[in-house]
């Protein structure tokens, strides 16, 4: 019997893995990998679970015979299913061609067909192979041929720089769905059926390669000559009339020095990644391959940082004249996935005190003269701990927080789902309920005690004042001790005894706050104290100075200081793409949709429940519907909950008038002709730094709830 099933099973399967393998042989461009490919078959599985367990409690809770599931509702449900993966593939530019679209879409089908003929198995398994052969030939190919149907409909409808839209969704699964409702409408004749999927899935596979080919070979023949022209116009810095050159000399007059730079670099690089990856592409139509270099690799992180932080701005500026299009941006996911893992570059947050080797040197290098006054070991020995604890404590707090909010919503979910625990036996559900209980109380404890109970907050807001009084001291002694600095850039002697002279105001500094920080953080909680240079007399200019030591002097203030803050803002605020470490503004964005989204779902279940009861409609007023709003209600509260903790929008509010401010002052600092002038800015730089600490430490104290 067990052997039989083997065998049934392996007939009912064959069939579509080797019309996949075929599609996967005949993708010369190696569009999709293997591993891909593995993936998406997975993925196709856990939408037939789904659909099984969610069909079960449909015919339960609607009264329908399992064969009138089957030919309506059914695909319909499937479909959906399946299509969110399409959807999700299309919208992070995981596919941009026609051939690889359906390879996806066929991968997606074929998962899904090997968990429902699994099933199938366990209901009809001792049926005769050829039932199997069929099944196979059949259902199975036609899970993976409406699959790829949705997919292709949905990269040739939508416009090449726009993702996909809900009516566009609609559009593919419209097809979708009516080749699956009319593929079960013809059960009682399957080999009839199964002829005529495969004659429409060959006719529709031969379109496919060809389309696939023409467009390749259609965006090799003309972007390739474009990329490469605007490269070299990029590289020389002579754009002639291109718009793209117009727009750059406008943006050096209204952003600061350092992010032109960047927008430029993030052209740059992206252009010339592109290109790179369409010189890939006809290498591999030719049969050859084309290595890719460490530098290429630095390329491809360095561009994923700046994608993060200027993406959209740029995409924005540059709509109408770079070909920021699906294709472009898939080159850019299939060069990085041929790479492999490129080295991951990330914002460092000390970078202002030198607190990395590689900050030094380079530090060294770039201001020789006055770098004695900006290397300070001693106080980099004191920031190390105080840093090391508050990184540790708000991860620890982040983790915890987020377990017990998520185990306590899966609990009530549980919990709600009462209504629909139809056929479950007595043993099974005490044993759920049982569960769901201890996880709620798990939660709650975690919540009472583990989560910023008052004592460990405290502790961290102490350690974020004394990390940012150290980077203050470091700073306001640089700009009070000025006329040393500049001195001392050429008088060893002098060099020495500031050295001497900051040392010993280091430990007054170290005695007097740094081993009272708790005292000074209440002080600073409940008493409106003035930033640290209010009490500053005006600068006299610097006589008898080299020119070239005061510019290096005023450089290095500017890129150690200004620079770091702007991108603390920018990485802040910047566009992540990461699932798992998402920023304040994705993280808005993601929680805000689950919590409209949820009310709008309570609105639409309990609309359906009114009409249930006026028009007498027994499915309308069901458990399942009444399952499903208190569904919508815990997502919203809980999307709700998780925005109280991180709280994005308020750090996305704070950083932008921070952002904003930074610019404000770092343009004067620029525009200023006079030595005082220069000075006065940096003064006023390292007072809105101390108000935006104070800001900080006030608004996270008063938070009853922070991860």
């Amino acid at each position: 019997m067990a052997s039989a099933l083997i065998i049934n099973g392996l007939l009912g399967l064959l069939p579509v893995l080797a019309f996949l393998t075929t599609l996967i042989q005949l993708d010369a461009f190696k569009l999709v990998r293997l591993r891909s490919v593995l993936q998406l078959v997975a993925s196709g599985a856990v939408a037939a679970l789904a659909a099984f367990f969610i069909g079960r409690v449909l015919i339960a809770e609607l009264g329908l015979e399992p064969a009138e599931f089957s030919r309506f509702l059914g695909p319909v449900l499937e479909e959906v299913l399946k299509a969110l993966i399409v959807v999700y593939l299309l919208r992070t530019y995981r596919i941009g061609f026609v051939l690889d679209a359906v390879i996806a879409g066929f991968a997606i089908g074929a998962g899904f067909a090997l968990l429902e003929n699994y099933f199938y198995l366990r209901i009809i398994g001792d049926q005769h192979p050829a039932v199997w052969v069929v099944r196979g030939f059949g259902t199975a190919v036609m899970h993976g041929g409406a699959t790829s149907i949705f997919a292709l409909i949905m990269l040739l409808v939508t416009p090449q720089e726009k993702t996909a839209s809900l009516l566009r969704i609609i559009i593919g699964l419209i097809a979708a769905i009516t080749i699956h409702v009319a593929f079960n409408q013809f059960l009682a004749y399957p080999v009839t059926s199964t002829i005529v999927t495969m004659t429409s899935l060959a006719l529709v596979l031969t379109f496919t390669l060809q389309r696939s080919r023409q467009s390749i070979d259609k965006l090799l023949a003309v972007d390739f000559a474009y990329y490469r022209r605007l490269l070299d116009e990029i590289e020389s810095g002579v754009f002639g009339e291109h718009r793209i050159g117009q727009i750059l000399a406008s943006l050096k007059t209204r952003l600061d020095p350092s992010e032109t730079e960047e927008i430029i670099e993030y052209v740059k690089l992206h252009t010339k990644l592109v290109l790179f990856g369409e010189e890939i592409l006809a290498a591999q139509s030719k049969g050859t391959t084309i290595e890719i270099s460490d530098a290429m690799k630095d390329n491809i992180a360095r561009f994923n940082y700046l994608d993060e932080r200027l993406g959209r701005m740029v995409r924005l500026l540059f709509k109408e004249h770079l070909r920021f299009s699906r294709k472009e941006f898939f080159q850019l996911y299939k060069l990085g996935r041929d790479a492999g893992k490129p080295s991951e570059i990330a914002h460092n947050f000390n970078s202002d005190i030198l607190f990395d080797s590689a900050d030094r040197d380079a530090a060294q290098k770039e201001f020789p003269d006055v770098f004695f006054a900006l290397d300070d070991q001693a106080l980099r020995d004191a920031f190390a701990p105080f840093d090391q604890r508050a990184n540790k404590a708000k991860k620890n707090s982040k983790r915890w927080g987020v377990f017990a909010i998520l185990i306590l919503l899966i609990s009530l979910l549980v919990a709600s789902s009462e209504p629909v625990y139809t056929g479950i036996p007595e043993l099974q559900l005490k044993l759920i309920s049982a569960l769901a209980s201890i996880a709620i109380m798990i939660s709650v404890i975690i919540g009472v005690f583990g989560i910023n109970y008052r004592s460990r907050k405290m502790r961290w807001l102490a350690d974020r004042l004394a990390t940012e009084q150290l980077r203050q001291f470091h700073f306001i002694g640089y700009i009070e001790g000025y006329a040393d600095v500049l001195r001392g850039a050429g008088e060893p002697k002098t060099a020495k005894a500031y050295l001497v002279r900051r040392q010993a105001r280091f430990q007054r500094f170290r005695s007097d706050f740094l081993n009272h920080i708790d005292e000074h953080l209440h002080r600073v909680l409940h008493e409106d104290e003035i930033s640290p240079d209010d009490k500053s007399a005006r600068a006299a200019a610097a006589q008898s100075i080299d020119e070239r030591i005061v510019e290096q002097y005023f450089s290095a203030y500017a890129r150690l200081r200004f620079e770091p803050q702007l991108n603390y803002c920018n990485h802040v605020l910047r566009e992540s793409k990461s699932f798992w470490r998402p920023s304040a503004v994705r993280q808005s964005q993601i929680l805000g949709a689950i919590s409209v989204y949820g009310l709008l779902g309570v609105v639409l279940f309990q609309q359906i429940v009114l009409v249930g009861i006026i028009a007498e409609v027994a499915w309308m007023k069901s458990s399942l519907i009444h399952v499903l709003t208190a569904w919508a209600a815990l997502l919203s509260l809980f999307a709700r909950t998780f925005q109280e903790g991180f709280q994005p929008k308020r750090e996305i509010e704070r950083m932008r008038q921070y952002r904003l401010a930074l610019r404000r002052i770092h343009a004067r600092f620029r525009r200023a002709q006079s030595f005082e002038e220069k000075i006065d800015a940096m003064r006023e730089m390292e007072k809105m730094s101390y108000e935006e600490m104070l800001l900080f430490l006030k608004s996270n104290k008063e938070a009853d709830f922070i991860l």
